[in-house]
């Protein structure tokens, strides 16, 4: 059994890689269901509520078109640039690699946030809602403007314009040809990966048309955002609202929190992470904390006799010392690594060939444990110091934390995650 091992994550290379670089962008779900106002014979207010509903969810689709807009233009300068100035490959960062591979390669399970269409299902599935229009230009421009969505989409989906160089086969194909030196230590494409991508795809026609049809592809972005704007702004005008109407609507239904406070913050709270165990924070009115985290690492293990790779993996539970700070609504908190205790750790080696079991029975519990020194390495390695904006909601069980992240074109992005108070057994 070689000594070479990586720890690789779990979840599929793409969904990894674009949540690396794209971030996480967290919506305001609103619905549209008007019967609870019209049961209690409010339909002037239904009406008024209805009509807000709408054209804050267009305005949030042209939003979203435009910031699409906005990376993609990001992406296709870095792309073209590398293009044309191939001999600079190697010399670029890894984070301008990625825009460019992100750019040319076609993601199956990527779809926009303007696409989701539960709002749209809910205006026009809603029995009530053109009886409780009196202006029916307004729910047919409404109609409209959902209709220049799905016409849109189904150009992307079908226009070969829109269709990307590197296509999922493609990428697949070259993941069988990645050596071991390709990789990083999670299992995603390291930069002589990436940069090795690139030429190939630099090679295809099919390259060359897709960076000269950017400027028709933004076209198509620009004018369908445009053609919402303009139908929106006329819905506003039909039904006497104003933009400041919008953003109070939103603000009354969005603002189900409370402030911080340093009381509010003391006890234990626990949220589970996708697919990743869960952690657990203790907060102490003496400002102390123990975070207490619950992993699963995965370990590539080369066999070399039966020329295959086998994942093992190594769920473990730590916990760490440290300390906390309320500052304003900002949750400072500090830990230090020299306090770290593994609470649990265990190798699973039930995927290993019997062969190489039996061949290497008389040392496994020596590469268990030098497995078990690696996890541990790594995590002494880690930054587990956070800065998070926080807050509560009304009943003071669930603490809200955000955290405001750069993506590589510039423009700020909020990470949201929600934590639930632990009651006592």
């Amino acid at each position: 059994m070689s000594k070479r091992k990586k720890i690789i994550v779990v979840n599929p290379w793409w969904k990894g890689f674009l949540t690396s670089i794209l971030g996480t962008t967290i919506s305001i779900a609103l619905t549209f269901g008007t019967n609870t106002w019209l049961n209690a014979s409010k339909k002037k207010e239904a009406q008024w509520h209805t009509a807000l509903m709408a054209l804050y969810d267009i305005d949030e689709i042209v939003k979203q078109m435009r910031a699409d807009s906005e990376k993609e233009e990001a992406c296709f300068e870095v792309a073209s640039y590398l293009y044309t100035h191939q001999e600079e490959i190697d010399s670029v960062s890894v984070d301008s690699l990625k825009m460019a591979v992100i750019y040319l390669l076609e993601d199956p399970s990527a779809v926009p946030e303007w696409a989701d269409d539960s709002k749209e299902k809910s205006f026009t599935n809603d029995i009530d809602t053109r009886q409780n229009l009196k202006h029916p230009q307004f729910y047919d421009n409404v109609q409209k403007c959902y209709r220049l969505r799905r016409d849109l989409l189904m150009l992307i989906e079908k226009d070969p314009l829109f269709k990307r160089p590197i296509s999922a086969e493609d990428y697949s194909q070259f993941l069988q040809q990645v050596s071991d030196k390709e990789l990083e230590f999670d299992g995603t494409l390291n930069d002589i990966a990436l940069r090795r991508m690139l030429r190939q795809a630099f090679q295809q026609r099919s390259t060359d048309l897709y960076l000269r049809g950017y400027f028709a592809r933004r076209s198509e972005y620009a004018m369908c955002a445009f053609k919402l704007e303009q139908l929106n702004k006329e819905n506003k005008l039909i039904m006497g609202v104003s933009d400041e109407d919008i953003a109070e609507f939103v603000r009354q239904k969005v603002e189900n929190s409370q402030p911080a406070t340093p009381e509010m913050i003391v006890g234990t709270w626990e949220t589970e992470l996708q697919g990743d165990g869960k952690m657990e924070f203790s907060y102490q009115k003496d400002h102390t904390v123990v975070y207490t985290r619950e992993i699963k690492a995965q370990l590539d293990l080369e066999l070399i006799r039966e020329n295959i790779h086998v994942p093992v993996l190594v769920p473990a539970t730590f916990r760490i010392n440290g300390r906390w700070k309320l500052e304003g609504d900002t949750l400072r908190q500090n830990y230090d690594n020299k306090t770290l205790k593994m609470l649990s750790i265990d190798v699973d080696f039930s995927k290993i060939p019997k062969a190489a079991l039996e061949r290497g029975k008389d040392s496994l519990d020596v590469k268990k444990q030098q497995i078990k020194e690696l996890i541990i390495q790594k995590i002494k390695q880690s930054d587990w110091n956070q800065l998070r904006n926080v807050s509560f909601d009304m009943s003071g069980k669930i603490m809200i934390w955000q955290k405001q992240e750069k993506t590589p074109w510039g423009h700020t992005e909020t990470n949201t995650e929600q934590l639930y108070r632990k009651e006592k057994e």
